[in-house]
């Protein structure tokens, strides 16, 4: 590029000896500066180019030198010059060796994640260095916090590279100049539509946190870019710790105000693990103390207070919580918990092993304006995961999954009717797995809402593991599983809940006009007549329903969507099938072809 080569000598002083890497728009060169017989990287841009991405990128590296010129940590290359030759723009920086943690995980093998305690030890590094940029005048705002982008040295240190889209903070700012980031990492009040707000500090702390996620789970965010939130890491892998796994959860968490504040806060919890139980028995504990001296100095001194104080405690504290949640507000307040939400999880502070609360949130709460909203499902992803010890093996906790998992499944406000599926699998599996291994007293689901739960998984866990499974030709038997749960699903739908019957037609409607799901179909042998008959089947049940459909607007909107999109889902049927058998005049009786 521009002439230089393995062998060139730039500014008469750094030797060129070896290429590191090379993208669309740059060169990195290993050189060897022959005063000092030290080696550095240069990284050369080309500056005589009317191609508008060149020209965004000369201006992103003089910013990345920039504000790197003025630095000096040790997890962080130095510049140490910057050459203008009039043809290419050379920065001369720290050679950092070794290889960066994306490459080490790749080197490893699908599946292969570092041990909790060496990432533990990266994210104390990691935020010493971001706590650092915070700290300049102005603040310093990296961004672009992901594996490929920290390299682990031969000491055992990690240092950051890649400072191309790094930004001072603005006071008084209201929103970035340009939104960038790397997809799965970037915080999502980066890129939000119609939200968007000046990245600060903590849009760093979320991009460590998902960054932590990858390498002690060896699963990449970009497996969950259709999902809000991030699966807690326990999920995956149960023998990290709960303390880490709350951590990381608060610093992935949508919501700014609802993470780490701060890389010094972030950095405490990492080097000063608890257990999120452990903090909730405290907090418990100074609640009720405060109830005890409210209840009376005399009982304490007498011995025989704490009892009757911690009943007093119970009957007004949670007991009143729970009352007034019952008839509070559930309507959220931009974003920010309704009044019901925030006094069911003031009741779970008090007492987080009861059900009633968690119950009130998923039943009452999350589905009262039917739409399970992202930053309700953020915060009920913390609160479930920093509390399940408590609940989990208690009479009804199969059930509370089950409930869960149909918020997600029908009700979740993100994505479409085919990708809100692939939210619920964990619920549903837990709900499975609770009514499996606990005594059939403590069960509340029936065995009609196991076979529901099976079916709901089947659904959504298509949506993340058909994409593998065509890369690797093996597309057909998943696609025909597919079918076969749809076709359960619409006999398994609650006959006395009729939203829920109307959201199951749907999501089963929309795979049946889909033509990228009816090709999947044909191709897995599931012939014309069967999906004829199966979209028949979801009309004649929609149907079955009208009068009750017509009693709310939001039943309404989901029997028309269905009934006036049939003829097109039958066009689609016989487009995609090429055959000029059954039309879709024919089947508007509504009769079964199967």
């Amino acid at each position: 590029m521009a002439g230089t080569k393995i062998g060139s000598l730039v500014d008469g002083r750094f030797r060129v000896i070896d290429k590191l890497g090379e993208g669309g728009m740059s060169v990195v060169w290993l050189a060897r500066d022959e005063r000092l017989e030290k080696l550095w990287a240069i990284k050369e841009v080309k500056l005589n180019s009317n191609d508008g991405l060149y020209r965004a990128n000369i201006a992103a590296t003089r910013q990345e030198a920039n504000i790197m010129k003025r630095l000096d940590h040790p997890a962080l290359p130095r510049i140490v010059d910057v050459v203008d030759d009039g043809e290419s723009l050379l920065v001369v920086m720290d050679y950092v060796p070794g290889k960066d943690l994306l490459k080490l995980l790749k080197e490893k093998g699908p599946g292969f994640a570092f041990e909790e305690k060496q990432v533990v030890d990266w994210g104390i590094q990691l935020c010493d260095a971001l706590g650092y940029l915070h700290a300049q005048n102005p603040p310093i705002i990296y961004r672009d916090m992901k594996p490929g982008n920290v390299v682990l040295q031969d000491d055992g240190t990690v240092k950051i590279i890649d400072f191309g889209i790094a930004r001072e903070y603005k006071e008084g700012q209201t929103l970035d100049t340009t939104p960038l980031g790397t997809r799965g990492y970037a915080p999502p009040e980066a890129f939000v539509a119609g939200k968007k707000t000046q990245t600060d500090p903590r849009s760093d702390i979320y991009t460590l946190g998902v960054t932590l996620f990858h390498l002690v789970t060896g699963h990449s965010p970009m497996e969950y870019v259709t999902q809000p939130n991030l699966p807690p890491i326990r999920s995956i892998n149960p023998a990290l710790s709960p303390a880490f796994e709350s951590t990381i959860i608060k610093a992935t968490d949508w919501n700014p105000d609802a993470r780490q504040q701060s890389c010094d806060e972030l950095r405490y919890e990492l080097e000063n693990p608890s257990d999120p139980e452990e903090h909730r028995w405290m907090v418990r504990t100074v609640s009720m103390f405060r109830g005890l001296l409210i209840a009376g100095i005399v009982c304490i001194v007498l011995g025989i207070g704490s009892l009757i104080a911690g009943n007093m405690v119970r009957a007004s504290s949670y007991d009143g919580l729970i009352a007034r949640a019952g008839t509070a507000s559930t309507e959220e307040h931009n974003g920010q918990p309704s009044d019901a939400e925030q006094l069911y999880t003031e009741a779970i502070d008090i007492v987080n092993s009861d059900l009633t609360a968690y119950d009130g949130l998923v039943n009452q709460v999350y589905k009262a304006d039917s739409a399970f909203s992202t930053s309700e499902g953020s915060r009920w992803n913390s609160l479930f995961a920093q509390n399940r010890g408590s609940i989990e093996g208690q009479p009804g906790f199969d059930k509370l999954c089950y409930d869960a998992g149909i918020d997600y499944f029908l009700y979740y406000d993100y994505g479409d009717d085919l990708v809100r599926g692939s939210q619920a699998i964990t619920w549903f599996k837990d709900a499975i797995a609770a009514y499996d291994n606990m005594p059939a007293g403590n069960r509340k689901m029936n065995e009609q809402q196991r076979k529901s739960a099976e079916v709901y998984a089947i659904i959504g866990d298509f949506q993340q593991r058909i994409s593998r499974e065509t890369a690797e030709g093996n597309e057909s038997a998943s696609y025909e599983e597919y079918f076969n749960s749809l076709d359960a699903a619409v006999s398994t739908a609650p006959a006395n809940e009729i939203i829920v019957q109307l959201r199951l037609y749907k999501v089963v409607f929309s795979a049946l006009r889909s033509n990228t799901y009816l090709s999947g179909f044909q191709r897995a042998g599931i012939n014309k007549s069967r999906v004829l008959g199966l979209l028949n089947n979801v009309k004649k049940q929609t149907d079955s329903i009208r009068g009750a459909a017509l009693s709310s607007e939001v039943t309404q909107k989901l029997y028309d969507e269905i009934v006036n999109d049939y003829e097109n889902a039958v066009t689609n049927v016989d487009g995609v099938y090429d055959s000029a058998g059954l039309h879709g005049v024919e089947m508007m009786g509504g009769g079964s072809t199967s």
